[in-house]
Formats: structure tokens, C-alpha cells, sequence
């Protein structure tokens, strides 16, 4: 049988986290020998750190089964940020085969509420889902090439400034692929090196502060001025803000006759589609990594199936999926070790290199 179509699927089960707690070893046990995960613990001494940390393995032994096999097969070492080196709105990041943790922030004490709350875990699992969905965009080992990428782009609403690229408002905004194929043209257009085939983080590509300039006109975390070129791209709220806060009514109809639009189709392109949640509005990074997390917490979360979801399941999950249907039956979980040597304890944050930073 050829190679399996799906990142990271994993060839052996998982033993449970209960089975290494009644065998008398310890969760970084777990993490090293099902995961080949290091967990390391950095910072001064700090309850919520202590608490965070404690956290990592049940909340890993509950994840859906795709994400264990993003985490063993991507992610090298889990650290808990024990003092403020993370940004105070960063919950969480990866790059390079680690996720940094925050062992300060109060938000993961605070419980879910509301009818999802039945079903999304806590926030520290759901966090953990979504930075495995930034692995699956991005990684250069298993990402997702760069114009399925922007056809998840496409399908959460993200547009241009109807003054700037006119084409996504008329017939061609209307079909996710077409709009997709669009922005990629743009794309080439602005930066002649993208590869729409690779992944955002391979070698070849261009990098992703690049990708966030040239797609959105800044970097993640960058409030620096707008290059000249860029496709422009804004979520749906915040693309109505801004032509509401520039324009008068009147003189927008008439600039937008200028390039053959009518409000009316403008403000039909703006409310077509919307982001998955209030995250994936934010940057253009978090809407696949959002698509997954809203994937695996299930759709009976969502009202409705929009184009989005269709989007994150065809690129995330079917991949995956189909590999589970068809491939070789997993084989039995790694067996229990009496010891283990990945686990590296905790260190002084100055001791950890500094990488940069992505995602929540």
C-alpha cells in the first residue's frame, strides 16, 4: 500500500493516562513514551504555572484522536510559560515544534458556560486544539498547500477593499474556488515567489510575517504602516467598519460606480459569509486554526454548515478521515516504561530560547 494521504496519522494506539497513574508513573511518563512530548515548566515558582502544568496530561488523554496524532507527530516539547514573557492576550503559541503555554493567564480558570460549554472541554483542551489546527496549516512537514489555505480565507468572508479589487464583489466572489484562485493570483501578483502548492511554513516559501504583510498588509502583532502592496484582506465586520467610519453614504455609491459596484452588492459580498467565530476574525492565521477547533468540539455546535466548515473539513479533517477508512489498522499503543528520559523539569525562563511566536 502507498503512503497514507493525511499528516501525521499515526501508526499505533495510545494507552490511557490511567493506566501509567495505576502502574505508579508519573504524567510526563505519558507525554514522553505516547507522545515523545517533553513538558517543561518555566519561571519562578507559581501556583497557576504548578496548577497549568498538572493540567497537560488528562486534558492531552481527552483530545479526539486526530489531535494526539497532530501532537505526536509535530510537537517536540509542551512549555508552561510560568512568568509574563508570553503577550497578557496569548494564551498559547507555536512555533517549531513547541507550544508555549501561559502559566499566568486567569482565563483558563474560567469555566465555559452557555449550551457549548456541554461539549467544547475546558479552554486549555480547546486551546490545545487549535494550536494543533495551526500545525496542520502550517507545518512545512504536513501543511496544507498555500491555495487551500486561501480558500479557507475565501470561505470565512475574508475581502478587499471593494475600491482597491472590485472582482471578489461581482459573480466571481460568489464561488469559493473561484475567489480562492483569485487570491491567489493577487498573491503571485504581490509576491512572484509564493508557491500556491507549498505550505506556509516551508523553506522555500516566502515566511509567515510575509504572508500576514502581504495578504492582510501587516505582520501578526504588527501595527506598523501598510505596504504598498497587498491584497488587503479583512474580516467581514471589520471591512463594514471601515467603509461605514471613511465614507458617506452618497459619496460611496458614487466611488464605487467607479469601479462598476453598487452597495447593494458590496454590502450582499460583506454579509455572504462571516468568520467561524469571533477569533477567526481577528488575524488571517487563526481562521484555519479556528476551523479545526470548531470541527472537533462538532457541529451540532453550529447552527448552520456554511462554506467555511465545508472548507476546514475537506482540508483538515478528510485527509485524516479517509487514512482512518483506508489505511493499515493502528497497532498496539506503546507499551509502559518503567522509566523515561524526555521530561526536562523546570528551568529558569532564561534558560529557554526565544522563539517566535504564533497563535493563541
Amino acid at each position: 500500500m502507498g503512503s497514507i494521504p493525511a499528516p501525521y496519522r499515526s501508526r499505533h494506539g495510545y494507552a490511557a493516562l490511567a493506566a501509567y497513574r495505576e502502574a505508579g508513573l508519573d504524567d510526563c511518563a505519558f507525554l514522553a513514551q505516547q507522545f515523545q512530548v517533553g513538558l517543561v515548566q518555566t519561571g519562578p515558582v507559581h501556583q497557576r504555572a504548578d496548577s497549568r502544568t498538572a493540567a497537560i496530561a488528562p486534558e492531552i488523554d481527552r483530545l479526539p484522536l486526530q489531535v494526539k496524532d497532530v501532537i505526536r507527530g509535530a510537537v517536540e516539547e509542551i512549555q508552561v510559560i510560568g512568568d509574563h514573557s508570553l503577550d497578557p492576550s496569548t494564551l498559547a503559541s507555536w512555533s517549531n515544534g513547541v507550544v508555549r503555554i501561559s502559566g499566568t493567564s486567569r482565563q483558563f480558570d474560567r469555566p465555559h458556560r452557555g449550551p457549548a460549554a456541554l461539549h467544547a472541554g475546558s479552554l486549555l483542551r480547546t486551546t490545545l486544539v487549535h494550536e494543533c489546527g495551526h500545525v496542520l496549516a502550517e507545518d512545512a512537514r504536513g501543511g496544507v498547500a498555500l491555495r487551500d489555505y486561501l480558500a479557507m480565507l475565501a470561505a470565512s468572508g475574508w475581502l478587499p477593499d471593494p475600491l482597491h479589487d472590485p472582482t471578489p464583489f461581482g459573480t466571481v466572489g460568489g464561488d469559493v474556488r473561484r475567489l480562492a484562485d483569485h487570491y491567489g493570483r493577487r498573491l503571485k501578483d504581490v509576491g512572484p515567489t509564493w508557491d500556491l502548492a507549498r505550505p506556509l511554513r516551508d523553506p522555500a516559501s516566502p515566511g509567515v510575517r510575509q504572508f500576514d504583510r502581504d495578504v492582510m498588509g501587516r505582520s501578526h502583532g504588527d501595527g506598523g504602516p501598510r505596504p504598498r502592496r497587498t491584497l488587503g484582506l479583512q474580516s467581514p465586520g471589520a471591512l463594514a467598519a471601515a467603509l461605514t467610519s471613511r465614507y458617506q453614504r452618497q459619496r460611496l455609491e458614487r466611488e464605487l460606480a467607479g469601479v462598476g459596484l453598487t452597495l447593494s452588492q458590496v454590502e450582499h459580498a460583506i454579509n455572504r459569509r462571516g468568520p467561524i467565530s469571533p477569533y477567526a476574525a481577528v488575524e488571517v492565521a487563526e481562521t484555519p486554526a479556528e476551523l479545526f477547533a470548531v470541527l472537533h468540539r462538532g457541529r451540532f455546535l453550529v447552527h448552520t454548515e456554511p462554506e467555511a466548515l465545508r472548507e476546514g473539513q475537506r482540508v483538515l479533517c478528510e485527509p485524516w478521515l479517509q487514512a482512518e477508512r483506508d489505511g493499515p489498522p493502528r497497532g498496539l499503543a506503546p507499551r509502559l516504561r518503567a522509566s523515561h528520559t524526555r521530561f526536562v523539569g523546570r528551568v529558569p525562563a532564561s534558560a529557554v530560547a526565544q522563539r517566535p511566536t504564533r497563535g493563541r
